[in-house]
């Protein structure tokens, strides 16, 4: 049986997707031995997009396929699963980290380490997929999470940010 996770819309505690709701979609397939996970998103919290991704590294056979656009934490999301598709038309985009807060001079340079941190660990994850091509350097990834970077998926997959541009691809709704 296949079971499937839904990504679509903002990541956030209080947002479309969360935690919760991963949680309550795996839940409504017990006994699913391979997963799709659909993924339509712009983004949003860090810390849940990373509680979500570790939950889909728990799984097997997982298969994210993105329906137009993984953006932001999602592609982090995506990186969890085992496999990345991508139909012909769409956004993979990276890009640094961000963060509100107010307070001190020192929790303004503990809020810049942290984003520093976080940066840090997306090129990590992003490294275990894209050093199979053997294209980009960790230090190239960083640069195009620096900049801001928006791929198409055939650029994606060039990369090694996904594994395939799926031609007949369809989203379930």
């Amino acid at each position: 049986m296949t079971g499937h996770i839904f990504i679509e819309g903002e990541i956030g505690e209080r947002s479309d997707v969360s935690l919760k709701s991963v949680r309550a979609d795996i839940a409504n397939y017990p006994q699913a031995k391979d997963w799709i996970v659909h993924i339509n998103s712009g983004g949003g919290e860090v810390n849940e997009g990373y509680a979500i991704g570790n939950i889909l590294s728990t799984l097997k056979n997982t298969h994210a396929q993105i329906g137009a656009s993984c953006c932001s934490i999602a592609t982090y999301v995506a990186a969890s699963c085992e496999k990345i598709t991508m139909p012909p038309h769409g956004d993979w985009m990276i890009h640094l980290p961000t963060g509100q807060m107010a307070g001190n001079e020192h929790d303004f340079d503990r809020a810049a380490n942290q984003l520093r941190r976080i940066k840090s660990e997306l090129a990590d994850k992003y490294m275990k997929r894209v050093a199979k091509k053997g294209i980009l350097s960790r230090e190239q990834v960083l640069a195009m999470i620096e900049k801001e970077t928006s791929m198409s998926p055939s650029e994606a997959l060039q990369y090694g940010f996904i594994a395939f541009v799926d031609e007949g691809h369809t989203q379930l709704s």
